[in-house]
């Protein structure tokens, strides 16, 4: 998982609410559980819902999915001091990658995203990286792919439903 110190689906532009969740909750635990200089991160879990209404789902490939309450194929997570985000058998979104899923690499930047909750864009690469061009995640039909980012496309539209947050050492 890459480093830069916010959470993959919420440091974005402006808006950032799952960010700053995530953020505020492990300044909070970080005394408490870190071991070393680098606190110890939550993280947190959540569905990706497209503006269809469909869910983003993590198959062979990512693509989009009716939403279902319970399974793991729609559980994503975000780390505090990453901006990967990953599906729930370890797979990083890979904006490379054929399928948009790979394993997960500390510093590959085409694994790291952002939220933004203002825009509902889900962007690759943090505002304000060295990363290659930003794209922001879409869907058509059932198929998920990176694009030129443009808020006024419904296919780039997603929310962050179902957040949930594990705090180091608090459970899964």
């Amino acid at each position: 998982s890459p480093s830069s110190g916010a959470a993959g689906a919420g440091a974005a532009d402006s808006g950032t609410e799952a960010g700053d969740a995530a953020r505020n909750a492990a300044g909070r635990t970080a005394a408490s559980t870190s071991t070393g200089s680098r606190p110890a991160a939550a993280t947190m879990s959540f569905q990706v819902v497209h503006s269809s209404g469909s869910c983003l789902t993590a198959d062979a490939e990512l693509r989009v999915a009716s939403c279902e309450s319970e399974g793991r194929r729609q559980r994503f997570t975000a780390s505090t001091d990453t901006s990967s985000i990953q599906d729930a058998g370890g797979r990083c979104l890979d904006a490379q990658e054929d399928g948009l899923l790979a394993g997960c690499q500390d510093s590959a930047a085409m694994q790291q995203w952002s939220f933004d909750a203002l825009r509902q864009l889900l962007r690759r690469a943090p505002p304000g990286s060295a990363a290659p061009p930003p794209g922001c995640l879409a869907a058509g039909g059932t198929a998920v792919r990176v694009v030129p980012c443009n808020a006024s496309e419904p296919e780039q539209r997603w929310q962050l439903a179902r957040q949930l947050f594990h705090l180091p050492g608090h459970g899964p």
